[in-house]
């Protein structure tokens, strides 16, 4: 072999001791997996925790159906955060989860968003939406794909919409590009997450008694994982977080993951995520209203 060969081998075992294996930086992070509509909310918790903690989080966003069909094919994902629970359970019906690995952590709530401002302002009448949609046409996510998109077509069946719309609706693959329709105007109207619409658009809530609750519920993914989650830990983000959350390597990846899913499930981050336009799980509302 020649020196320069050997010289260039050396050098590579060198760094490798220094900086790692690129493979163990990936495995390090804790990967997530984030259905559309609480993408930017869950951004906002990773910086916070990632800030406090030193951990290295990554985020996929897509819709729930695509990330539950990833997952079931093989894709390396720590924590799935579905907009629903159906797909989080059947991941528990293909033996792939335990029981104690899915948790409730939002309550989604569905808004008509219009550019017309007198619906805005008269409220969601049947009469106000049929004269829109008489003019304009309508979008809401795949309820094929989108858990937002089951409550939208559920909300339509109800008011007696559905069947004449149906016909002139434009579906996104996720909430997110539901919403990408209206702000590029073209649609006229579309039914998205609150969340995506309530600080940032005119919007109407969509009556909760039209549509089954949107109960968004998390998956941790990763082995070993037999401990339940605590749904009433009283982590309170407003300040720093104790020592002992600090990043631990010597903590199994499970453990880690925990302490994050405990840190989304605190009063702290719950308080956040209702004036973000979610309703929080039940566990915390009620420590929230103590």
């Amino acid at each position: 072999m020649s020196k320069i060969k050997m010289s260039l081998r050396l050098l590579s075992a060198v760094l490798f001791l220094l900086i790692g294996s690129p493979y163990a930086w990936a495995e390090d992070t804790i990967r997530l997996a984030v259905a559309a509509n609480f993408a930017a909310p869950l951004k906002n918790i990773v910086d916070e925790y990632s800030h406090q903690t030193g951990e290295k989080l990554s985020i996929t966003i897509s819709s729930s159906g695509t990330l539950y069909a990833q997952i079931i094919h093989g894709a390396n994902f720590d924590v799935f955060f579905s907009a629903d629970t159906q797909r989080p359970r059947a991941l528990i019906d293909a033996g792939r989860i335990s029981e104690s690995d899915v948790v409730p952590y939002a309550q989604g709530r569905l808004a008509f968003v219009t550019h017309d401002h007198a619906i805005i302002e008269n409220g969601l009448t049947d009469e106000n939406v049929n004269t829109l949609l008489e003019q304009h046409r309508l979008a809401i996510a795949n309820p094929k794909l989108a858990p937002y998109g089951v409550a939208a077509q559920q909300a339509l069946v109800n008011l007696g919409l559905w069947d004449d719309i149906k016909p002139s609706l434009v579906m996104g693959k996720n909430v997110q590009q539901t919403y990408q329709f209206f702000t590029t105007k073209n649609v006229g109207a579309a039914l998205v997450a609150y969340s995506l619409v309530k600080n940032s658009a005119p919007s109407v809530l969509v009556p909760d008694n039209v549509y089954s609750p949107i109960v968004q519920s998390l998956a941790i993914l990763t082995p070993h994982s037999q401990e339940k989650l605590d749904t009433h830990t009283k982590l309170d983000t407003h300040t720093k977080l104790d020592t002992h959350t600090k990043l631990d390597t010597h903590r199994s990846k499970h453990e880690r993951v925990k302490a994050f899913v405990d840190y989304v499930l605190s009063v702290g981050v719950q308080e956040k995520l209702v004036e973000l336009g979610y309703k929080p799980v039940l566990p915390v509302q009620r420590a929230i209203s103590e």
